[in-house]
């Protein structure tokens, strides 16, 4: 074709190119690498029309002066156009600083300048370099130990405990558990009715040392003294008859098992049993734990502390740690680093994240300390950490300081810290020098260490959560006599800081809401258990200043209970706070309604975003639900710098993914089921096929390929008559229910669809041969079942029922017309242009209809003020995106801060301003730019930093016309469509094409087509001012 041969010849001419934003694996700096070989990226920058790299360098030394003459890796000039480059040097050693820089040619052979030189880090190697221990305190709550339950209350049920050696033993102490966060709190809950004592030295053989114990249920300790001291190691309580809580099955519970010798000698020993609960409290490991009653759980959480000498001061240090839960780690009294809520949250079970920080600005020659605080944050045992302290002096010798049982513990000021229900801190137990050197340690005690748990760890190459805005207060209204209630005028993710001076030991109380009762007070009714409530207990100081550190609520308003004097506007704030994801775009159109709801959009799913994408962010749940995940994930990568956050939540679904392949409904796997609804974890192969689309980065779906490929795999053994109809969720929250098995039978479409894609994209051509007929052979099954003739409809008739096969290429070509018009006529006749779809439904529906010619009835259906629509949310004073279409302010599921109808702001950017990356191109080195004029807008702007560089559109009618304005970056090419609204388009005063004749020519613009409605153009990296009409 003669414009491929105009494109390759074009020599762009303007100002000399420029290589920018170098990044290592997606980040500015990386302490540690995200995969065994680096990935060097760049932007080509240049103002010219056809600027295109030609070749590339890239340069990697151990010191920043040998960078001329690297000695670990020099690529040398390679011919490529892709703006990457993989590692291909010597190989990386653990804890070695490396400097790299990068250059590129462009289209006319001249090379750039190069990069200022750029930094990337080794950490640990793997897990073998460890040295440390993981230690903790003895207790941060929890009810105690539970058995799995039986179906009689005569099954026998055994704990028991080893105290590691034989011992003489006296006697045994129970104590009756009170659940506190899981069944109503029963006294005597799970107290065996009967049972025996029983001993043994060897584990096998057993004798009975006291019992049975008949009819033993009680609110109080029970203590069994032996006849005669004996020797043991094991001591079993064996249940002979079980208790029966009200509307339960029977069970065996306690809050804590004591061995005697006088004394208890048993606490932290190792407990085993016949079975045990694993959750909500429960757990074999607390039996012993030192705590005797049950306790909510996040009670207490302990101080760790190291006190150490330097012989002198390092040159340099490295300092690693994990916490399973939540930590902050303080060196000489200085907090490390401004990451909150650390590490990520992840499948425990498989992995664990941990931090690097330089630590060498705060050692010191001679005395030093390190000092841990901790809290069980989604951790459901003791809270713990594992740290190693890396040093090297100026003559070359090393040494480590490791977490291990040489460190101490103490309460902390902290007495309570739970995700849900808030923190409770006592400033009076605030240990003055705690992280410092020189501590009277008298009253602390040696830490606890833990059994090394069969788990990876990883470094956190991704966004940590820190707290990265701050709200003043929009007003303060007081509708009680001591009681403030603060309006942030934003729902929020995060907590409130303080400045207050109050009497001592005086208690003020924060809790938190997104909505208001009648009375002005906050109503957290739909916070279900959660209690969103923090407590402050002053030290009488003359101003003192706090905030939480282990805890978030999702909240706009906060109801100040106990505050000293008139609460004002400069002695409190909101701390917005999540994972820190970088916005990467703008938009922005005429319609002040439709520039709130994208801005609703935003707020809702960055506050949603805490390591994992959660469903919302205030009451007892903040899952990481797989449906919610994908299908925000399209407006997620269009809006943030989200990339590396969505490589590890990637890695959270391999992580927990079963042998046989299955994936949750939530991940980690809380709550649900398992395997999950298909239209849920359907997520795992379109969370990797969306992040590839957006970046290029193949390396995601090599990764994944076996685990998206084995999910695919369990389905098609699954399935049953070629369908899948196995639903947990159909289309969630929906005005207008679908049939749940048609959702999942387009599901299972769905899936098989995106892992042909994918093999596509990896040149797996068996399995894209193999796959593209299970395609077929599912749409064609799907079409039987589902299509109803007379109706010309498919299921019941919902738009989710028609909007499924018409987005995903299921409906026959001979039907797709009257389907289509089923649809419109149920949106404009039936609804009067309302939505009626849920979570599922919903972009399928916006699909559906732009794709075939009705994005103006998307738009009309977007933009309507009352129920159902994102409208009727800004009307009632919205400031995120709600669970429900309804506005619901009662006891229950009705969220007001929820992401999943929030997918619509991607839709903006892919319809209203019509910029896509296309996926025989991804990483936008082609952009699709489409825009659609809907009627409702004068105007519509916005830009996307990509991989390749800013994207940006902007169209406006004219009056006789529409003028649209285009920039493509350098390094990458536009396919542009033009809808036929005149009959001549212009590029910057000069004419392309008039009454179906174009232009030939024409600088960076090359026709490929036009049909009845559009004109379509090959267009070059550059800025363009396109103009049609009359």
């Amino acid at each position: 074709m003669a414009w491929l041969l105009a494109l390759a010849m074009t020599g762009a001419i303007g100002q000399p190119s420029k290589i920018v934003r170098p990044l290592v694996d997606g980040l500015t700096m990386s302490m540690g690498l995200a995969y065994p070989v680096p990935r060097f990226s760049w932007q080509m920058e240049s103002d010219a029309r056809g600027a295109r790299q030609s070749a590339f360098q890239v340069q990697v030394a151990t010191k920043r002066e040998l960078i001329d003459k690297p000695d670990a890796w020099d690529s040398g000039k390679m011919n490529g156009s892709q703006p990457w480059a993989d590692y291909a040097g010597k190989p990386l050693q653990r804890e070695t600083v490396y400097f790299w820089r990068a250059r590129l040619w462009d289209q006319n052979n001249a090379p750039t300048a190069w990069t200022e030189v750029q930094k990337f880090e080794t950490c640990l190697a793997s897990d073998s370099d460890w040295k440390g221990a993981w230690i903790g305190g003895p207790s941060a709550g929890g009810n105690g130990y539970h058995s799995q339950f039986a179906e009689t209350d005569t099954t026998e049920k055994w704990v028991e405990i080893d105290l590691g050696a034989a011992r003489t033993v006296s006697g045994v102490r129970l104590f009756p558990a009170r659940p506190y966060n899981w069944r109503r709190d029963e006294p005597g809950f799970g107290f065996p009715r009967q049972f025996s004592i029983q001993v043994s030295t060897d584990g096998e053989n057993y004798a009975t040392a006291l019992g049975p114990i008949n009819d033993t249920a009680t609110v109080d300790p029970w203590e069994g003294r032996f006849a005669s001291r004996i020797q043991a190691r094991y001591v079993r309580l064996l249940a002979h008859r079980l208790h029966q809580p009200a509307d339960s099955k029977p069970c065996l519970a306690l809050a804590e098992m004591e061995i005697l010798d006088e004394q208890p000698i048993s606490t932290l020993a190792k407990a085993r049993a016949l079975d045990s609960v694993e959750e909500h409290g429960w757990g074999l490991e607390r039996l012993t734990d030192g705590s005797r009653k049950s306790q909510p759980i996040g009670a207490q959480p302990p101080l760790l502390r190291r006190e150490f000498v330097l012989p002198k001061k390092p040159v340099w240090a490295r300092l690693y740690v994990s916490y399973l839960g939540y930590g902050e780690t303080y060196v000489n009294g200085a907090k490390l680093g401004e990451n909150v809520l650390d590490p990520a949250f992840t499948v425990w079970e498989k992995q664990a994240y941990y931090s690097a920080y330089d630590a060498a600005p705060f050692l010191r020659e001679g005395k030093n300390a390190i000092g841990i605080m901790l809290a069980s944050g989604w951790w459901k045992k003791h809270p713990r950490a594992k740290l190693q302290l890396n040093v090297r002096y100026a003559d070359g010798k090393n040494e480590s300081i490791v977490s291990d049982a040489g460190w101490l513990w103490s309460e902390g000021p902290i007495q309570f810290a739970s995700i849900y229900d808030g923190e409770h801190y006592n400033a009076n137990n605030a240990i003055a020098g705690w992280s410092e050197p020189g501590l009277n340690t008298s009253d602390w005690r040696p830490v606890i260490t833990f059994d090394e748990p069969n788990i990876q760890l990883l470094p956190q190459t991704f966004p940590p959560i820190r707290a990265v805005e701050t709200l003043k207060p929009k007003s303060i209204s007081q509708p009680k006599v001591g009681i403030f209630v603060v309006d942030f005028g934003q729902n929020i993710s995060g907590w409130t800081r303080i400045k207050a001076r109050a009497a001592k030991g005086a208690e003020i109380t924060f809790k938190h809401s997104e909505l208001l009762h009648a009375d002005g007070t906050v109503n957290q009714q739909n916070l279900r258990a959660a209690k969103a409530t923090d407590v402050y207990i002053a030290s009488g100081a003359d101003e003192e200043s706090w905030e939480p550190r282990f805890t978030y609520h999702g909240f706009r308003y906060v109801q100040v209970e106990g505050w000293p004097g008139t609460l004002t506007a400069d002695q409190i704030e909101a701390r917005v706070v999540h994972t820190a994801l970088q916005p990467r775009s703008t938009f922005a159109t005429s319609s002040v309604l439709i520039n709130k709801i994208h801005q609703n959009s935003l707020w809702g799913f960055r506050t949603n975003w805490h390591s994992i994408p959660t469903d919302c962010p205030q009451r007892d749940e903040r899952q990481g639900w797989m449906g919610d995940a994908h299908m925000t994930a399209d407006m997620g990568l269009y809006n943030f710098v989200s990339e590396t956050a969505y490589r590890k939540f990637l890695r959270d679904i391999a992580a927990q993914q079963g042998e046989d392949g299955r994936v949750a409904d939530t991940v980690p796997f809380i709550w649900g089921t398992n395997p999950g609804d298909p239209m849920w974890a359907v997520a795992y192969c379109r969370l990797a096929w969306e992040t590839y689309r957006h970046t290029g980065d193949e390396r995601i779906l090599a990764e994944h390929y076996d685990g998206v490929k084995n999910y695919l795999e369990l389905l098609i053994r699954e399935a049953k008559g070629g369908l899948i109809s196995r639903s947990n969720y159909g289309d969630w929250v929906a005005v207008e229910e679908t049939p749940k098995d048609l959702v999942s039978a387009a599901a299972y479409y769905w899936t098989a669809d995106t892992v042909r894609q994918i093999a596509i994209a990896l040149d797996r051509r068996d399995d894209t041969a193999r796959y593209q007929k299970l395609c077929a052979d599912i749409a064609a099954q799907f079409h039987a079942k589902y299509f109803n003739a007379a109706a010309r409809a498919y299921g019941n008739g919902t738009q989710t029922a028609n909007a499924l096969p018409l987005a995903l290429g299921i409906v026959p070509a001979e039907h797709k017309a009257a389907v289509l018009n089923s649809l419109r006529q149920d949106i404009l006749i039936k609804r009067n242009g309302h939505i009626s779809t849920g979570f599922i439904g919903t972009p399928f529906l916006l699909s559906a209809l732009t794709e075939n010619g009705m994005a103006d009835v998307a738009f009309e259906m977007v933009a309507k003020e009352d129920y159902p629509g994102w409208g009727f949310m800004v009307k009632n004073d919205a400031t995120t995106i709600w669970e429900l279409w309804k506005l619901e302010t009662g006891p229950g599921m009705n969220s007001h801060n929820h992401p999943a109808f929030g997918l619509v702001s991607g839709w903006f950017f892919s319809t209203i301003l019509g910029l896509r990356p296309a996926e025989s191109a991804a990483g936008w080195a082609t952009v699709l730019a489409r825009p659609q004029f809907v009627f409702g807008l004068e105007w519509a702007e916005g830009s996307i930093e990509t991989a390749r560089g800013a994207v940006s559109l902007r169209w406006e009618r004219k009056e006789s016309g529409f003028k649209v304005e285009l920039t493509v970056p350098a390094n990458s090419e536009a396919l542009f469509e033009m809808p036929k609204k005149g009959k001549r388009l212009t590029e910057t005063g000069r004419l392309v094409w008039q009454e179906g004749k174009f232009e030939q020519g024409r600088d960076g613009v090359f026709p490929v087509g036009e049909d009845a409605l559009v004109l379509r153009l090959k267009v070059q990296s550059g800025r363009y001012v396109f103009e049609i009409g009359d």
